[in-house]
């Protein structure tokens, strides 16, 4: 799963380095846009780079008209599967929650 989450974290990375370089030189002739698109992407590059996903972030309205028409892998939603047998449920739960809900989802609960 680690792997995985860093693979799409390193797709993710690479779409907005790709979406900074891309406003670079117009951000930087003084287009008022571009230099809020290039603060955007760099906002996030940094909250990648770190480990983090998309999703876990709060944005406000700009930045997630922004994120939205990139369709980041790690700003969909993520559903965990369990099969399991009755009584092991509330294990798996607690240990879910504490792995993965917990950080990710932290200023949610």
């Amino acid at each position: 799963e680690k792997c995985v989450m860093q693979e799409e974290l390193k797709q993710d990375l690479e779409t907005l380095e790709k979406l900074r370089d891309r406003n670079i030189r117009a951000a930087n002739s003084g287009d008022k846009n571009a230099q809020q698109i290039l603060m955007i992407a760099k906002k996030f590059i940094q909250y990648l780079e770190e480990g983090n996903s998309i999703r876990s972030i709060e944005a406000n309205e700009e930045e997630s008209k922004i994120i939205d028409s990139l369709n980041l892998i790690t700003s969909k939603p993520v559903i965990y599967v369990c099969n399991i047998d009755d009584l092991s449920i509330k294990n798996v739960v607690i240990c879910l929650y504490k792995k993965h809900f917990s950080y990710e989802y932290r200023s949610r609960f």
